[in-house]
């Protein structure tokens, strides 16, 4: 059986320029990702797009080479071959890519044509053993399972968790610098308690948070076993090799690339991984449209300031629109949609394997574009946007009735068995300011005979009762939880750290 590796072998970032996308071609896109938001998707088009499946299958074809080498199938590779499988990334560009796309048209097979590039590509460098042993035994599947899995690694790398991370950021500084902006927190709309605008920007963050860490140390898997899962193909190329030793090159090969190995499959990986990835990122989504939808209503009420960018209606000349907002949630419904549509469906395969789940992962970089595109515009949101101090110490002293909780639990444990339900039937559905709340506290003493010597104490303790100790709460939460968020980003940077 192969022996086991600690190498990982990544898909190395894009080193060759990728050109921008002309305004002709912007204009002419169906799709507003590659037109109107094309800016937004570019860094993503290497990772993501057509010809970065391509250049992935390649890297996987070419590691195949060197672990058959490794593990005695074939003789150790020559100076010159290892020459050529070192330089075969770097040197497929976009022009490779559309010879490659020519084959294509002809095999009518995306894995026939990547075979066709490298084989034509082989024989100019003369290497005939390269040329005999190239997809030498695996099925397309056991390509392009792990070719996707690579470039959504990449992806995941270089860009999602980056951009994620700087929103996350952003949310943290803001958190920080308002970690005294107090304000009244709303349940169902009505008052509730007191909040700091920084401590509910945490919220956000510490659920971003767990999502960020899951998105980065969630484990792929990939699978290498044949045309349906019986190592057909691989005993038939290498017959002195038995099914057990196959299933041990199957887990070698999987965990060179740091994916689990899938042993028991059919011809397709199950995607239970796919569908796992993509349901953390419908949570992430989930969250960050909470968030905007929030950070639209504190400006509606006036609790955020809004920058001024450019003209916020073409008729009403004096509006600030907080459109960004809006366009994050329209992205993240969509991208949603997509998602969920991937997750009910690229599970399934009729019997050993079809093709639908190969057609519906095409889809998978939109939905990344979209979610990024949103994280961005949430991010930019937040730059343009400045609490209002004193308009959210405001709504404190608006209304007290959120002191009905403190007053009927002070009520209870001073011995007024029906605490609860006398401060109802005071107070409910009034609108209380300070001067209001004071002569209900005074109607109630009166009604509950708390002048008498005997209630004296449990009558201070209930005129006593204000915000006060709920704001100093409020401030003192926000700090502990801006350090712990701030510890907790600066642990999941350690562990990654070599």
């Amino acid at each position: 059986m192969p022996q086991e590796t600690e190498v990982i072998k990544m898909l190395p970032p894009v080193v060759q320029p990728i050109p921008v996308r002309t305004m002709d071609e912007k204009l002419l896109a169906i799709s507003p990702i590659d037109g109107r938001y094309a800016d937004r998707s570019e860094k993503l088009r290497p990772y993501l797009s057509e010809w970065g499946l391509m250049r992935a299958r390649i890297f996987v074809e070419g590691e195949l080479f060197r672990i058959y080498a490794e593990e005695g199938l074939i003789d150790p590779l020559t100076q010159e071959e290892t020459a050529y499988l070192d330089t075969a990334l770097d040197k497929f560009d976009l022009a490779s890519g559309a010879i490659t796309k020519d084959f294509e048209k002809r095999s009518d097979h995306d894995v026939v044509a990547i075979v066709k590039f490298m084989q034509e590509d082989i024989k100019k460098h003369s290497l005939p053993r390269l040329l005999d042993y190239l997809h030498f035994g695996p099925t397309s599947e056991d390509i392009d399972n792990i070719a996707w899995r690579l470039m959504i690694d990449l992806a995941r790398r270089e860009y999602i968790i980056p951009t994620m991370t700087e929103l996350n950021n952003k949310l943290i500084s803001i958190a920080d610098e308002a970690k005294d902006c107090l304000m009244i927190g709303r349940t169902h709309g009505q008052p509730a308690g007191v909040t700091t605008f920084g401590r509910e920007l945490l919220v956000f963050a510490s659920r971003l948070q767990d999502e960020i860490d899951k998105t980065a140390n969630h484990q792929f898997t990939g699978k290498f076993n044949g045309i349906i899962g019986t190592y057909s193909g691989q005993r038939t190329a290498f017959p002195e090799k038995d099914v057990e030793w196959w299933l041990g090159f199957s887990q070698k090969f999987a965990r060179r690339f740091g994916l689990d190995p899938e042993l028991i499959t059919t011809q397709g990986n199950p995607n239970d991984d796919l569908a796992e990835f993509l349901q953390i990122q419908v949570r992430t989504n989930n969250i960050i449209h909470g968030l905007a939808g929030d950070t639209w209503e504190y400006i509606k009420d006036k609790l955020l300031h809004q920058k001024i960018t450019g003209s916020g209606s073409s008729t009403g000349a004096a509006k600030v629109n907080p459109w960004r907002v809006e366009h994050v949630q329209a992205m993240l419904e969509i991208a949603n949609g997509m998602a969920y549509e991937l997750i009910r469906n690229i599970q399934e395969y009729k019997l050993q394997r079809d093709l639908s789940d190969k057609t519906l992962m095409r889809f998978l970089p939109e939905i990344t574009a979209l979610q990024l595109n949103a994280i961005e515009y949430m991010t930019k949101q937040l730059e343009l946007v400045t609490p209002n101090k004193d308009g959210m110490a405001a709504t404190i002293d608006q209304d007290w009735s959120f002191l009905s909780e403190a007053l009927q639990l002070t009520l209870r444990k001073g011995g007024i068995e029906k605490g609860y339900e006398v401060v109802r039937k005071k107070l409910q559905g009034r609108e209380l300011p300070p001067p209001q709340w004071a002569i209900a506290i005074e109607e109630l003493i009166t009604e509950l005979d708390l002048r008498n010597p005997e209630h004296q104490e449990l009558a201070r303790k209930i005129r006593s009762i204000s915000p006060a100790p709920f704001i100093t709460d409020a401030i003192e939460l926000t700090k502990l939880f801006i350090l712990q968020l701030k510890k907790r980003q600066q642990y999941a940077i350690d562990i990654k750290s070599p």
